[in-house]
């Protein structure tokens, strides 16, 4: 059985009783166009394991604008997360390789654009093509 939970704007949290995907669902800054950004205390439920958010499996980042993507949010999530993957658009990829102690979590970081239709990664019953 699968859970869709909606965090903010584009962001959703899909899992299923073996993995969790958080997509598009940390960002912090005030976004264009009155989009509505993730609050503080919903990203710190997420990273502290409070509220009902175990730990996320997988973040996937489909592009780099704000009201996507947080560099500062997700750098403490992998930094606190030790077993979370990333996958991320080359611009999210960039912005992360970039950062002071990216060395720490890039082995866990990939670049979307390395999946293909014709090579999907399975994970715990989600497969994830791009």
């Amino acid at each position: 059985m699968f859970e869709i939970k909606h965090i903010a704007n584009a962001g959703v949290l899909i899992k299923n009783n073996r993995l969790s995907v958080l997509i598009d669902g940390i960002h912090s800054e005030p976004p264009q166009f009155n989009y509505k950004c993730v609050q503080e205390d919903i990203f710190m439920d997420m990273l502290m394991c409070r509220n009902n958010y175990d730990p996320i499996d997988v973040l996937l980042f489909t592009h780099s604008h704000a009201d996507h993507f947080d560099l500062e949010w997700t750098m403490a999530y992998m930094y606190c997360h030790k077993k979370t993957l990333l996958v991320g658009s080359e611009g999210v990829v960039y912005l992360l390789s970039i950062c002071e102690g990216f060395e720490l979590i890039e082995d866990r970081v990939f670049f979307a654009e390395e999946f293909i239709e014709d090579c999907p990664i399975t994970m715990a019953g989600f497969s994830l093509s791009i």
